[in-house]
């Protein structure tokens, strides 16, 4: 996943495989079937350079809506087939007859796992063992074991607030970049505390390391437009047709 005699952002190393196997940071590797038609059934790593005028990188001298920019300096991965060649691309790829994943397990063991932990008065082995079955298809840790072993504050997953915290983080986790977040926090009520933070990322328009890194200061505001107005934005608005004619009263905010 990580090169060797490379100088990689801490930020970067010693992640779970989950984290390589969905984004694009920069310094990482990215492994994708060779272009070589002769080892056609081999992978080569990519080494994603992620900074201006880099194979990732942006070549424009500023932030551009009309180019294929990234703001934060990660590029997703997730849902890139890695069997066609970042040069093919530009071809149309698969078939109409390939199945569309609708529901994922994990989909429903994580809805167990967090329907049980809100019932119970104090997570029970089922709760443990739902959240257990997404963290070992990802090659982690167990999570008692993780946390009993490694967190700063080992009693949270013992606790039904503490698991419903590691619960929610995992639902980030397991289906970022799959369109879940947007409605887990309504679901959770917290989407104002989430959604009316700034984005964070790099210097895109650095070319060299000090200065993609913000001179290790820390991530820079990249996007501060985002609101989430509560609670007018927990519901959609109802369209004016349908309030003429059912007399139905519009939601609140609208």
């Amino acid at each position: 996943m990580l090169p060797l005699n490379e100088d990689i952002l801490s930020l970067h190393r010693r992640r779970e495989p989950r984290f390589y196997a969905m984004i694009a940071a920069d310094r990482t590797y990215w492994y994708r079937r060779t272009s070589a038609p002769a080892l056609a059934s081999v992978y080569e790593p990519i080494l994603c350079q992620n900074r201006k005028e880099e194979m990732f990188g942006t070549f424009s001298s500023r932030y551009n809506e009309d180019l294929p920019q990234c703001l934060t300096g990660y590029w997703i991965k997730k849902h890139i087939n890695p069997n066609v060649t970042l040069g093919m691309y530009w071809q149309r790829q698969g078939s109409d007859m390939e199945p569309h994943i609708m529901m994922r397990l994990p989909d429903l063991y994580l809805a167990s796992a967090e329907a049980w932990n809100e019932y119970l008065d104090a997570p029970n082995e089922h709760v443990y063992e739902m959240i257990d079955k997404v963290r070992e298809r990802a090659g982690i840790l167990k999570v008692r074991d993780a946390w009993h072993n490694y967190a700063k504050n080992s009693s949270k997953v013992d606790t039904k607030v503490g698991m419903r915290e590691i619960i929610h983080d995992e639902w980030n986790v397991e289906f970022a970049f799959e369109g879940r977040r947007f409605w887990n926090l309504r679901r959770w009520m917290t989407a104002q505390n989430e959604l009316n933070q700034p984005q964070y990322g790099w210097n895109i328009l650095a070319s060299d390391q000090d200065g993609f890194y913000c001179n290790y200061e820390g991530p820079k505001i990249v996007w501060k437009k985002r609101a989430f107005n509560a609670p007018r934005d927990y519901f959609f608005p109802i369209r004016a047709e349908e309030i003429l004619i059912s007399g139905v009263k519009q939601n609140p905010g609208w």
